[in-house]
């Protein structure tokens, strides 16, 4: 601000004497504020005397924003820098203002929003109602009191988006993961199995979740392929898998239907009273391990329902079976085993 002397005859009343001009030239600078000292005393035509000094503003333009930016917060997706957001009033922030004047944010050329500068001249603002989905060019304005609008900031480019992607159809484990006799049993000793899919939406991401917690997450391929596990060890015991499609906006799909599988790491215990059978033991004695039979019959105990029995010769394997009721097993190579 400042102070401006001018002459009486620099001042120009109105006819109706409520508006006064000062013809002082270029001396004012737009948008600043001055205190008017008149010379001496003024009255009207009635007696009444004038204030000898008012304060007063000039008209003229704000100064622009500077530093736009959609706040992280409302940024939402795997980046806080993309401008790619699910929030349909994403709050924006900014500096360069005047104290107790307002911000308007436009969205093209329609306002949205306002608010009002803070002390230290920083702002945000948020639109009043949703934006549509899709992109805008997001500016903003400085208003003073009198309501004068300042020059448009630099516009950034916004993509709202809502609407969460499909989900996923199904999720199954490779028989890479799956260990053991079967590849489609979901029963394995391995505790982050690779899961794999080529129907994804590309570019977005695959989330993982064992129940309800995500384990894992992976970037789908430009051809949908993708591949993820767990980040960490899963647990023994049976584990409800299931996956979920992520958009660059932060929006997650509905879960896919869930796959119930297994981590067993648990070694079994060693199989107990292996014996040739009678009935493969051939020759004058049934329990000499003597026989002319060159693909004979184990058997024994110990195990548990369900698993397989492996038969060794020699260190090499030469056979296998499942463990029957009652733990017991019988098994028989699968090749002739040569005499010796």
């Amino acid at each position: 601000g400042g102070i401006v002397r001018v002459n009486v005859g620099d001042l120009h009343f109105s006819n109706d004497h409520r508006a006064l001009t000062i013809g002082t030239g270029d001396l004012l600078v737009p948008g600043s504020t001055y205190t008017l000292m008149l010379p001496g005393a003024l009255t009207d035509a009635a007696g009444n005397a004038a204030a000898s000094s008012t304060t007063f503003r000039t008209a003229g333009l704000r100064p622009a924003p500077t530093g736009l930016d959609l706040l992280d917060g409302s940024d939402s997706g795997v980046s806080v820098t993309d401008n790619i957001t699910g929030a349909a009033r994403p709050m924006f922030s900014g500096g360069a203002g005047t104290a107790g004047h307002y911000v308007k944010l436009y969205a093209g050329t329609q306002e949205v929003g306002s608010s009002i500068v803070a002390a230290n001249g920083t702002w945000q603002v948020a639109p009043s109602s949703d934006l549509a989905n899709g992109a805008h060019g997001i500016t903003v304005k400085f208003m003073d009191l009198e309501g004068n609008l300042g020059a448009a900031s630099a516009a950034l480019a916004l993509t709202v988006d809502t609407v969460a992607p499909s989900a996923p159809a199904s999720i199954d484990l490779p028989g890479a993961g799956d260990s053991g006799s079967s590849l489609t049993d979901n029963l394995t000793n391995i505790t982050q199995p690779a899961f794999t899919g080529n129907a994804g939406p590309a570019g977005e991401y695959v989330k993982l979740y064992a129940g309800a917690t995500e384990v894992g997450s992976a970037l789908i391929g430009a051809n949908g392929a993708w591949q993820l596990a767990p980040l960490a060890a899963l647990a023994e015991g049976a584990h409800p898998m299931t996956l979920k499609y992520m958009d660059l906006a932060g929006n997650y799909s509905a879960a896919s239907p869930a796959l119930s599988i297994t981590i067993d790491t648990t070694a079994p215990g060693a199989p107990t009273g292996l014996d040739l059978l009678a009935g493969s033991d051939s020759g004058s004695s049934e329990d000499d391990d003597i026989t002319r039979e060159t693909l004979p019959y184990f058997g024994g105990g110990g195990g548990m329902e369900g698993d397989v029995v492996k038969l060794y010769a020699n260190g090499v394997e030469v056979g296998s079976s499942q463990v029957s009721s009652g733990g017991n097993w019988q098994v028989v190579p699968s090749a002739a085993l040569a005499d010796g």
